[in-house]
């Protein structure tokens, strides 16, 4: 049995068929405004809570592919639209710009550069919950 996603993902309606090691999600809290009364009293207007996502790639043997996912995940595009695995095999689309993207380099015995451990943040552009 593996631990990674054997599906993939999507971004901007083309299909990257890497395995995901790791799916992290953060429920962020964005307020317009918030403050404490003298009391310490919490005071402020929730705008909404933002589900945001942390990729770790496994191992990506076909550098094409790589090389392929690396530029898209870098390209000086606003907004993306993702779609990745969700709750129990379904799959989950929304609205992301990429905040950062990181990855590891070494050589091999043939000098070689070898790419791995490839991460991507996803910030999403609308709230999940408003």
């Amino acid at each position: 049995m593996s631990d990674t996603f054997d599906n993939g993902l999507y971004i901007d309606g083309v299909y990257y068929h890497v395995p995901i090691l790791s799916c992290k999600r953060s429920a962020d809290f964005l307020w317009k405004y918030a403050d404490r009364t003298e009391d310490g009293e919490h005071a402020g207007e929730l705008l909404g809570i933002y589900f945001n996502y942390t990729l770790s790639f496994g191992q990506i043997v076909d550098m094409y592919e790589y090389n392929r996912l690396y530029q898209k995940l870098t390209e000086k595009q606003e907004y993306h639209t993702v779609v990745m695995p969700g709750a129990s095999g379904s799959m989950f689309t929304y609205q992301a710009y990429f905040s950062k993207v990181s990855d590891e380099v070494k050589k091999s015995k043939a000098g070689k550069n070898i790419f791995m451990k490839l991460k991507v943040e996803f910030v999403s552009k609308f709230p999940t919950i408003s």
